[in-house]
């Protein structure tokens, strides 16, 4: 299958199926690059993309194009990508605003503030100014400021330090010239930002890790984890093919991410592939991935919790009665014309029945019909098995939760 990628705004987007990228609303002069394209080039020239192009309206018109007011600067001290963390100061706010309300309350009934009202009031402002120091300091982190100094603000002034710098905007990241050429400060400082979810400034401390030890694993593997986080998938399969063949415990997270990768990428065959061989080396996240995605495929029949292990949580339900015909000859007399419960899971669907469960994994679904003149919901199964409802004897909520779910299931299909 032939995967599309295109940028915008100077980032990258990508992979995509032809359907896919068809649906994204690209412009004549936006860059495209495919699978067997040496360089970008403009969708306008890509052949299969011309019918789906936006077409871009011409310039104003001198006469008429109003004036334009000329762009402020940007201030290269700050990342623009960065959100305010406005919640903090509302927080603040609310820390500021309570203890005075309370205090007036007090003052209002003519009550006195004792001894144990002043200690209840010391103990809380006590725990409050622990958690704002470690909510502060996070913050900075992220914003790239110094955390010990915002640390010792909030010890002192806890309310109004939290509430400004929820304000603030972010610094661009520099790694200082004095650590520049410290391996062990780097990596450390690297696994604190992949902590953080702060996956770009991670990778600019790795590649500069990498330039003093270029064949250092554990830079490498987390490198590839951080790509992954921002879906850079192809970087990330670099780093991660690099690192395939050295010691068993970076084989492991190698084989892993690079089926994460393939699943991604819509081939689960190869995902499973990968999976199998860090299973090999004890890896509980592929084991994990192999119970959804291999080990329960075409097992039907499971138990409450094997539904749970292949398919995850129930997130809606509906009744249907039960038509046929995927059961067992000796079943199916008893279950015929039956009500059963239909669960939808965020990777499949299961059949609640009197005693068992039902269990169906979207990768084993070929295709989802709902006919409405009958009421009718039927699947149609990789296997040649089917399962057919009939929802006329139900609510109209049910009804309409059919619809949903078939709907559902086939938004679904394609990403298998």
């Amino acid at each position: 299958m032939k995967y599309y990628y295109y940028v915008k705004d100077e980032q990258r987007f990508g992979p995509f199926t032809l359907e896919e990228i068809k649906a994204q609303k690209i412009k004549k002069s936006t860059l495209i690059w495919a699978d067997g394209m040496e360089n970008w080039e403009t969708s306008e020239t890509i052949e299969e993309l011309k019918d789906f192009l936006v077409s871009e309206p011409p310039p104003i018109p001198k006469k008429i194009q109003p004036e334009i007011k000329k762009e402020k600067k940007i201030n290269p001290k700050y990342d623009l990508t960065y959100r305010k963390e406005t919640k903090a100061s509302f927080v603040g706010w609310l820390l500021l605003i309570i203890p005075v309300a309370i205090r007036f309350a007090i003052i209002q009934s003519g009550e006195n503030f004792d001894s144990e009202d002043r200690a209840t009031f010391l103990v809380f402002y006590f725990i409050m100014t622990i958690i704002v120091i470690v909510k502060v300091s996070r913050i900075a982190f992220r914003q790239n400021r110094d955390t010990f100094l915002w640390g010792f603000l909030a010890f002192f002034f806890p309310i109004p330090t939290l509430i400004i710098i929820g304000y603030l905007r972010k610094l661009r990241f520099k790694i200082d010239m004095v650590f520049e050429n410290d391996m062990p400060f780097l990596l450390k400082k690297a696994r604190k930002y992949y902590y953080y979810d702060m996956y770009n400034e991670c990778i600019e401390v790795l590649n500069k890790a990498n330039n003093l030890h270029p064949q250092n694993y554990s830079l490498i593997e987390l490198r590839g984890c951080a790509y992954y986080q921002i879906g850079d998938f192809e970087n990330s399969k670099n780093d991660f093919k690099t690192i395939i063949n050295a010691e068993d415990k970076f084989t492991s997270i190698a084989e892993l991410y690079l089926g994460n990768i393939a699943f991604k990428e819509h081939d689960r065959e190869k995902a499973i592939q990968h999976w199998l061989r860090a299973k090999e080396k004890n890896n509980q996240a592929a084991i994990n991935n192999l119970k959804k995605y291999h080990d329960y495929t075409h097992r039907y029949f499971l138990s409450k919790k094997e539904v749970k292990e292949k398919l995850g949580k129930s997130i809606g339900f509906a009744q249907a009665r039960y038509l046929g015909n995927l059961f067992q000859t000796e079943d199916r007399a008893e279950l015929q014309n039956t009500f059963v419960e239909i669960h939808e899971h965020k990777n499949g669907l299961s059949v609640a029945l009197r005693k068992k469960y039902i269990a169906i994994a979207f990768y084993e679904i070929k295709s989802c019909i709902y006919r409405d003149d009958k009421s009718q919901f039927e699947l149609c199964l990789s296997d040649n098995n089917s399962l057919v409802f009939d929802a006329r004897s139900t609510t109209p909520f049910d009804i309409n939760t059919l619809k949903e779910i078939c709907q559902h299931i086939t938004n679904n299909l394609h990403k298998i």
